[in-house]
C-alpha cells in the first residue's frame, strides 16, 4: 500500500497568520496581533499559496484546516491503537468516572464487553457494588487528582469473582485533552494470593521467621518471631533488627550476615520490655535472579537462658 504523501510544512508563524485569519482577523488585525508589518503578514499569505497549491487565501485556508483535521484524526487513530495494544488494562475517563476509552486487557479485567463500558459509570455500577467502599474509592481517586502508582483496589467482574486491581497513572504530568483522568490497572490477585499462603505457612512454622531487606530493616516476620520479641507483628514491620540485638553482639552478627550467613550462631536478643533472651539463629542471604542480594533470612529457636 503506498503511504499517503505528507502535508506541506507551513512555519509557525505561517501557522498563525492562518489561524488568526480563520478567526476573521483581516491582514492589517493579523500584523497588529503579531506586531509585524502588514506587508510581511501578505508574504506569508503567497508563501503559503505556493506551498499549498492554492489559487486563493481562501483555498489556503480551506486546504490547511483539512489538513489540520486529518493529521489530527490519525494522531487520535495512532493513539487508539497504541492503547489497545497495551499489555495492561487502560480506562480513560471525564469528570464523572464515566469511561470515555478501553482497551482489550480492560475488558478482559472486568468481564464487561465493550457496549457495556463505553460511556457508562463502570467503577460506580458494577466493579465496585458496596456502596460505602464505592463512595471511599471514588473520592480517594479524586483526591489523587490524576497522580499515583500502585494503588490497589478490590473490584468484582461481570461474573462476580473477586480481583485485587493494583492502578496506576501519571495523568496529571501527562494530560491528554478530552479525558479528566486515564489509568492502567494490572491484576495483582495471584500475587496477594499467593502472599497469602506464604504468610500462612511462615505463622505456622514453631520458630521465627525474620526476613530482611539489604539494609537490616524488617520486610517480614511472623508472629512467632514477634512472640520471641515480645511485641506484635505490625510493630516490628520496618524496623531495624540490629534495634533488637545486645550492642556485645551486634558487631559478630553483622559480620555474619555480611560474610554470607551462618549456621546455629548464638546470640542475645533484647525483647521489648527491656528483658534479654537468648536465641539461636540461622542467616542467609537471600538473591534475585541476576544474583543481587535482596536481603536475609533468619531463622530463630529461643535457647537456654544465660
Amino acid at each position: 500500500m503506498p503511504s499517503k504523501p505528507r502535508p506541506p510544512h507551513l512555519s509557525e508563524r505561517e501557522r498563525e497568520v492562518l489561524f488568526l485569519a480563520a478567526e476573521g482577523l483581516t491582514d492589517k488585525e493579523i500584523a497588529v496581533r503579531l506586531e509585524i508589518r502588514t506587508k510581511t503578514v501578505r508574504t506569508y499569505w503567497d508563501r503559503m499559496r505556493a506551498k499549498l497549491g492554492a489559487a486563493s487565501r481562501t483555498q489556503a485556508l480551506a486546504i490547511a484546516l483539512r489538513t489540520a483535521y486529518e493529521e489530527l484524526a490519525e494522531r487520535e487513530e495512532r493513539l487508539r491503537t497504541f492503547v489497545e495494544a497495551m499489555p495492561v488494562a487502560f480506562f480513560a475517563f471525564d469528570d464523572n468516572l464515566t469511561v470515555l476509552a478501553s482497551n482489550e486487557e480492560g475488558r478482559k479485567l472486568t468481564g464487561f464487553a465493550t457496549e457495556e463500558i463505553a460511556g457508562t459509570r463502570l467503577v460506580y455500577r458494577h466493579v465496585i457494588p458496596e456502596e460505602v467502599r464505592r463512595t471511599h474509592t471514588v473520592r480517594e481517586w479524586f483526591h489523587r487528582g490524576g497522580e499515583f502508582r500502585g494503588w490497589e483496589v478490590p473490584i468484582v467482574r461481570q461474573d462476580g469473582s473477586r480481583r485485587i486491581v493494583s492502578w496506576s497513572s501519571t495523568a496529571r504530568e501527562h494530560p491528554v485533552p478530552g479525558w479528566r483522568t486515564w489509568a492502567i490497572g494490572v491484576d495483582v490477585t495471584p500475587y496477594r494470593e499467593l502472599e497469602s499462603l506464604l504468610r500462612y505457612l511462615v505463622d505456622s512454622v514453631d520458630q521465627g521467621v525474620w526476613l530482611l531487606y539489604p539494609d537490616f530493616r524488617t520486610h517480614l516476620v511472623n508472629n512467632r518471631m514477634a512472640e520471641i520479641l515480645g511485641t506484635d507483628a505490625a510493630s516490628l514491620q520496618g524496623a531495624n533488627a540490629f534495634d533488637f540485638i545486645e550492642e556485645a553482639n551486634q558487631a559478630k552478627s553483622r559480620a555474619l550476615l555480611e560474610e554470607g550467613g551462618a549456621e546455629g550462631h548464638c546470640c542475645r536478643f533484647l525483647r521489648s520490655d527491656g528483658t534479654v533472651t537468648s536465641v539461636v539463629s540461622s542467616v542467609r542471604p537471600v538473591h534475585d535472579s541476576a544474583g543481587g542480594l535482596t536481603g536475609y533470612l533468619v531463622l530463630v529457636r529461643e535457647a537456654t537462658l544465660v
